[in-house]
């Protein structure tokens, strides 16, 4: 599920992308499957818990237009959820699934940079 969450990194036609959504959907299956957080782990999780208090409280602010800096905390929010989850993930067996991660990467950027060269000259009315 790992290959295929970075294998389809490179298709982002429309927001949410699809890998947005494999991810959810492994991150549905690890953590009902019991994904353990490690000790190492705590000073990650504290200092994304920190820095998006801090994004939170700076909502606060009585500024006119609060859509870019919402959707900047949101995101936010979101890549802090990406980082702890792949960080426990790939702390159970780190060499296979770093294998994994890499080959779905190595994939994605040879189709994606194939794609691009057969868009930029045109091939086939890409």
């Amino acid at each position: 599920m790992a290959f295929l969450l970075f294998l389809s990194s490179f298709v982002v036609v429309i927001e949410p992308a699809p890998s947005e959504f494999i991810f959810a959907l492994l991150l549905l299956i690890c953590v009902t499957g019991g994904l353990a957080l490690h000790p190492v782990m705590v000073p990650l999780i504290l200092l994304l818990l920190l820095y998006n208090l801090g994004g939170l409280l700076g909502l606060q602010q009585p500024l006119t237009d609060f859509s870019k800096s919402r959707m900047f905390v949101i995101v936010s929010a979101y890549l802090a959820v990406m980082a702890v989850f792949f960080a426990a993930f790939v702390a159970y067996r780190p060499i296979e699934r770093l294998r994994a991660i890499e080959n779905g990467w190595l994939i994605a950027a040879t189709l994606g940079s194939i794609l691009a060269i057969a868009g930029f000259f045109d091939v086939a009315g890409l």
